[in-house]
Order: C-alpha cells, then sequence, then structure tokens
C-alpha cells in the first residue's frame, strides 16, 4: 500500500487492487472517489476534479 499527503488529500494505492491501475482519494478521512492513472479519468461519479485537486494531482505526479 502507497499513501501520499499533499494539499490536504491522501492518496492511496494498493498493490493487489483491480484493474485499471487506480487511486482512492480521501479529505477529511472521507473517501472522494477513485481515480483510473491509466486512463486518467474518474472512476466514480461522485469526484469531482476541482482545480485544488488537480493541483494535488499534479504534484504527487499522477495526473500528466
Amino acid at each position: 500500500m502507497g499513501i501520499k499527503k499533499i494539499d490536504g488529500f491522501k492518496f492511496v494505492t494498493l498493490v493487489s487492487d483491480h484493474a485499471p491501475y487506480h487511486v482512492h482519494i480521501y479529505f477529511n478521512e472521507k473517501e472522494l472517489g477513485r481515480f483510473d492513472i491509466e486512463h486518467q479519468k474518474p472512476m466514480d461519479k461522485k469526484l469531482i476534479l476541482t482545480k485544488r485537486l488537480r493541483n494535488a494531482f499534479k504534484k504527487t505526479g499522477y495526473l500528466k
């Protein structure tokens, strides 16, 4: 399991998780959703890519 904390967001990747390669996003210990790293798009409709979240993704290297 990999955990990165950036700008108040927590990004969690699991080694044995299902395909496609994705990250779980948390804010204040509440899950916001999952982001598909391979295809560069949200996996859950509830996940909204705000400017703040996009910047955090770029800092982690998950968003190109």
